[in-house]
């Protein structure tokens, strides 16, 4: 079977252009076969809104120095909210570690917090 990509070298930018334009983000997502893309269509998205010092997740609001309990990858932490940024959230663990969670994470359901 001829082979109906030019060579590297051959290759213009118009080529290249035209083509991702033809390739939806999905096809391309399911091409490199990553299961949790960014671009998967069935990735769950979490109402997620930061009031001055409060988070609310699907509602419930959380404060600095809550405790909750955070799920990540089947596994369950009880942990202490250390601090709300604008992009991310600082939660310790019951052993004095420290994690930073990025809110799209949240956001798309890779881990999830619920109050304690």
């Amino acid at each position: 079977m001829p082979s109906t990509i030019p060579p590297r070298e051959q290759l213009t930018d118009s080529m290249v252009l035209s083509n991702l334009r033809q390739t939806s983000l999905y096809e391309t997502a399911k091409y490199f076969n990553q299961p949790h893309s960014y671009f998967h269509p069935q990735t769950p998205t979490i109402n997620l809104n930061i009031q001055g010092e409060r988070l609310f997740i699907q509602g419930v609001p959380y404060s600095k120095n809550d405790k909750a309990y955070l799920y990540d990858s089947g596994t369950k932490f009880t942990v202490k909210l250390v601090h709300i940024g604008a992009q991310d959230l600082t939660v310790q663990r019951t052993d004095g570690s420290k994690t930073k969670l990025s809110f799209s994470l949240l956001m798309q359901g890779r881990v999830s917090l619920s109050r304690s």
